[in-house]
């Protein structure tokens, strides 16, 4: 399994690393083959770094707080810290939709009206219009 992180994120799999945290050489939480299996199946940066971050929340969360006479060690902080980040990158995630108005341009209603995988509207403006009839003739 390898491991590899290049800080300038030019990658995809450099820019998952950055979001869930793993670029420390010397401490490395997910293989490139988890990443990139995890970008292959989610099909984005962000929807990766959720799977990853929540693959290493279910990884941390085995370990619980050890405590040996006057000292501690706090090892479920792990768990924790990567179900937070799980929740901060889904609120980026929903941030990130964009919202589409159509019929705004003629060019663009005009583009979706041509498009033949379009599903045909249940109602249109003139579904009511027929060659001959005028507004007074009712």
């Amino acid at each position: 399994m390898s491991w590899s992180y290049d800080q300038n994120e030019d990658t995809d799999l450099d820019r998952v690393r950055g979001l869930i945290g793993d670029t420390d050489t010397t401490d490395q939480l997910l293989s490139d083959e988890k990443i990139e299996a995890e970008l292959t199946r989610t099909g984005s940066v962000n929807a990766a770094a959720i799977a990853c971050a929540e693959s290493l929340a279910a990884k941390f969360s085995r370990y619980t707080d050890v405590r040996f006479g006057p000292s501690s060690e706090s090892r479920s902080q792990a768990a924790k810290a990567f179900a937070d980040l799980v929740k901060q990158l889904r609120r980026k995630l929903s941030l990130v939709a964009t919202p589409y108005a159509g019929g705004i341009s003629k060019v663009d209603k005009e583009t979706r009206e041509a498009n033949t995988d379009r599903v045909e509207p249940s109602f249109t403006t003139d579904q009511f219009d027929y060659e001959g009839l005028t507004v007074g003739d009712q």
